[in-house]
């Protein structure tokens, strides 16, 4: 779905300055850029302002791919991850709202077959997850 990704040079510049979780693993490494939340009643998520209004389904996150032929040569091995990391977040983009996310794929993601991809995206994502409400916890308990 084009609403949750990166599309602008800006948008990854944001992630890549100010990311506030990383995650690492085999054929990747997660950033990810969290969405402040003011006081006035609006929610800020993405870049973009919603009235604040079902709390139960909040805007989801973006992802942003980077895969460099540096690293995977052939083409349909890079399409082949980009389209099980879209998938993978996909079924997980609820749970990751208000994020923004870059996955950089790292040359050993072209040896890994499918489902230890799906297995290792699935396993960032919770690792992610995790990471942010640890820090999500410690910004509201300190005044």
């Amino acid at each position: 779905m084009p609403a949750q990704r990166l599309h602008h040079a800006r948008e990854f510049d944001q992630v890549f300055n100010q990311n506030v979780a990383k995650v690492h693993q085999t054929g990747f490494m997660l950033l990810a850029f969290l969405h402040p939340k003011p006081d006035n009643g609006l929610m800020i998520e993405n870049e973009l302002t919603y009235p604040q209004g079902n709390p139960s389904y909040p805007q989801p996150g973006r992802l942003g791919l980077v895969i460099a032929k540096r690293k995977i040569r052939r083409a349909h091995e890079r399409n082949r991850v980009k389209r099980i990391a879209r998938e993978s977040f996909r079924l997980q983009g609820q749970q990751l709202a208000g994020l923004d996310i870059i996955l950089m794929a790292k040359s050993e993601a072209q040896t890994l077959s499918n489902a230890e991809l799906h297995g290792q995206l699935s396993n960032a994502w919770n690792m992610l997850r995790q990471k942010v409400q640890r820090i999500q916890s410690k910004t509201t308990t300190t005044p």
